[in-house]
């Protein structure tokens, strides 16, 4: 049978949260089609066709675009044409139609100048322009090393005024530095749903963070350094705690901090960005077999110099090679062990193929830059920099196929483990293994497979004497021949009461149409229940009111305040209780 879920490698665990149980899943799609290496693009911008490469200062036009992002809220693609100095934001419809006009050009007064400049309308090689959960839009700026703030980016006019700057005190300066407040070639950016903006600086090889950052007043301090002891040090290095050139930065579903570096040819992952500290060491490498190696190499496990890193709502991650003319997919990647190999590559026809074919072709990449994911319709977004064009790709069938979800709740009767499987070859069954924080995984039980079967067949267990505190949990699938493979781990946290308040989770998970989430309550209280979705912003409040001592009970029917119908996806419940919030993750498979 054989999971799509590689082999867990040892490591550093820190933990997520307290008092509840911590939900994970990964969700195969409805269809089983498989994704194929080097595969077609479905659309471009920037060209009229895929044969084209000419650049040009035009309204459909680019020259040398670095940055390209999809706004999951409006369907708006945005992309940094650095060669132009600007920024276009093309409409939902237009991004769609090969070599469409863009509806707005900041940077630049019109969409035919093109010269740098310093000021709060204009630009130095913009390298990402991102817009967060509130619709706000950041531009990095490489040449005048800053990043620039622009509010409510759905309204610009065309040449608009910038509202914020970080990395410099005002929108004159341009200096760099190695210091708390400064930037020196900063590239990759990314903001979190709770408005955590994450900032590389590629010549002094770190990255920087900025919590509440649409708050902060321009050139304010950031709050911690990765890749550096501390904020005054630019040297670069090769280990799991140092830099060399960072590049890109992305934060995915579960929390995990990616750092893609340019010439390390590699990408880091830090577990649970939210508890880092300054100066704190990477837990994961991909691209290289150790932290100690940066060879470039065009192989299915190996990198050349790596521009971009992203991801989609499934776990998986797309790898920007530049110099390998590629992007290189990692499936469930917060799973795979050190130099892991990658499961399918863009741009390419194979693993073994680094060239960039000039002319271009339909599936050919040269000198890709950056990649944005559109997780409602699954599409991926890149950057085809040498060729100036953005091209449109269809990822669909990029799903885990036989493994179809993996999950974990505390109820009153133990641990509960749930998971289903698409498809089933040879399957004798699964050893159900647990470990603590500081412990080696045991086996705890068995669970008679389904043999082969192309049906989804549903499985559970309940670990009915859990231990005590963090539980973590795998699925050891084994074949009739006596060959096993691993499922991601997930965690379940059994701590117990915390203030007189239990919060059992949701069920089922995932859901369709609805679902029930349950907590304990030690006296009467005031509670308030409300759903996000993945941005952080509210989608409804299901509860609020007193709630009695007990098990309590809450619905979800999948609407939002106004009663209309959400998408699939993922979403977050918090559970407010005095004060204290209790939040769990949910995810509606329609």
């Amino acid at each position: 049978m054989h999971f799509k879920c590689k082999r867990l490698h040892k490591k550093k665990c820190k933990r997520l949260h307290t008092g509840f149980a911590l939900f994970l899943a990964f969700l195969a799609g409805s269809s089983f089609a498989q994704f194929v290496n080097g595969p077609a693009a479905e659309g471009v911008l920037g060209q009229l066709d895929y044969i084209t490469l000419t650049g040009g200062t035009a309204i459909n036009k680019f020259n040398g675009p670095n940055g390209v992002f999809f706004d999951n809220r409006t369907g708006k693609i945005w992309v940094a044409d650095r060669g132009n100095h600007r920024v276009l934001r093309f409409s939902s419809v237009n991004a769609y139609v090969n070599g469409s006009d863009a509806e707005l050009v900041i940077g630049q007064p019109d969409f035919t100048t093109n010269t740098s400049g310093l000021s709060a309308v204009k630009m130095n090689n913009p390298i990402c322009a991102i817009v967060d959960g509130n619709g706000t839009l950041w531009v990095s700026e490489y040449g005048n090393n800053r990043v620039t703030r622009w509010d409510n980016a759905d309204n610009l006019v065309n040449g608009d005024t910038a509202d914020g700057v970080l990395g410099q005190p005002d929108f004159v300066t341009s200096s760099a530095a190695t210091a708390q407040n400064k930037f020196s070639g900063p590239a990759g950016i990314f903001v979190e749903a709770n408005g955590t903006l994450w900032v590389s600086n590629f010549n002094i090889h770190r990255i920087l963070r900025f919590q509440n950052a649409a708050t902060l007043a321009n050139g304010a301090n950031a709050d911690l350094v990765l890749g550096q002891p501390d904020f005054v040090t630019g040297t670069s290095g090769l280990t799991a705690f140092k830099m060399n050139n960072a590049n890109g930065v992305y934060v995915d579903i579960l929390g995990n901090l990616w750092v893609s570096e340019y010439t390390n040819r590699r990408v880091m992952k830090f577990n649970n960005a939210a508890t880092l500290v300054s100066g704190d060491t990477a837990d994961a490498v991909l691209g290289q077999p150790d932290f100690t190696t940066n060879t470039s190499n065009t192989t299915q496990a190996g990198s050349g110099s790596v521009r971009w890193v992203t991801g989609d709502i499934l776990g998986n991650l797309y790898v920007v090679q530049e110099t390998n003319n590629r992007i290189s997919v990692f499936l469930q990647a917060a799973t795979l062990a050190n130099g892991a190999n990658a499961d399918y590559v863009i741009g390419q026809p194979d693993f073994v193929t680094g060239t960039g074919l000039n002319p271009p072709t339909q599936n050919s990449l040269r000198t890709p830059r950056g990649a944005s994911v559109d997780n409602v319709n699954k599409k991926l977004w890149v950057t085809d920099w040498a060729n100036n064009r953005v091209l449109r790709y269809d990822i669909s069938s990029l799903v885990p196929v036989e493994l179809a979800s993996f999950s974990a709740s505390v109820t009153a009767a133990g641990v509960e483990l749930k998971w289903t499987t698409a498809t089933e070859t040879n399957n004798f069954g699964f050893s159900i293994e647990r470990r603590s924080e500081n412990s080696d995984f045991t086996e705890i039980g068995f669970v008679k497979g389904n043999g082969t079967s192309t049906v989804t067949n549903s499985y559970s267990f309940v670990d009915t004497r859990p231990l005590e505190g963090a539980v973590y949990y795998r699925l050891k699938q084994i074949d009739l021949d006596g060959s096993v493979s691993y499922s991601n781990e997930i965690m379940a946290d059994n701590s117990g009461a915390i203030n007189g308040f239990h919060l059992y989770g949701n069920y089922p998970n995932p859901f369709n149409p609805s679902t029930t989430i349950s907590f304990n309550l030690s006296e009467k209280e005031n509670v308030r229940v409300i759903v996000r979705d993945i941005l952080g912003s509210e989608v409804a409040e299901i509860f609020n009111g007193i709630a009695a001592p007990g098990i309590n009970r809450v619905q979800w029917n999948g609407s939002n305040s106004a009663g209309q119908m959400v998408n699939s996806g993922v979403y977050f419940y918090s559970v407010e209780v005095n004060g204290k919030f209790f939040t769990g993750k949910m995810i509606l498979n329609k």
